[in-house]
């Protein structure tokens, strides 16, 4: 079984997003935007704001939504240039003995006992690995077969009682 995709900007983008949105970096999004409040408290509690303050506000908002968008724009353009194209293909191969990712010139194994959890919203698939590595998969991009075939040899492989 194979799910082959485009990694293209927009969906490097929405990666950066969702990780953006959860755990450490939701806790520090919360931090900032608490931070660019209460500088905006200040100014309207004391009617005067400097270009200090003004700078700082806007870091804090940078911080808070931009940063991380701002990174992952970074982490394409050095792996568009490293894979040698600007929207490279992944390709997840469902194995007998387990799960292969490859993308470029880099390829990376994953047994079925390392997965987890399975997440779905959608199209988005999410296979959840021990060490907390995720396999992004879309419904609609499986190659001869589709997720319910996939789901099921998962389930069997990966969820089975030992």
């Amino acid at each position: 079984m194979v799910n082959q995709y485009r990694v293209t900007r927009k969906i490097f983008r929405s990666w950066a997003w969702e990780n953006n949105i959860k755990g450490f970096r939701l806790v520090m999004m919360c931090v900032w935007c608490l931070l660019a409040l209460m500088i905006l408290m200040a100014y309207f509690l004391l009617r005067y704001i400097s270009i200090i303050y003004t700078l700082f506000f806007l870091f804090c908002l940078y911080r808070a939504f931009l940063r991380n968008l701002v990174v992952a724009r970074v982490q394409y353009r050095r792996l568009a240039t490293t894979y040698g194209e600007e929207n490279w293909v992944r390709t997840i191969t469902f194995n007998e003995d387990g799960i292969e990712l490859s993308e470029g010139k880099m390829t990376a194994g994953y047994a079925y006992s390392d997965i987890v959890e399975i997440r779905e919203k959608q199209n988005k698939i999410w296979l959840i690995a021990g060490n907390k590595t995720v396999i992004r998969l879309y419904r609609d991009t499986f190659i001869n077969t589709d997720w319910e075939t996939c789901k099921d040899l998962l389930q069997k492989r990966a969820f089975q009682k030992s």
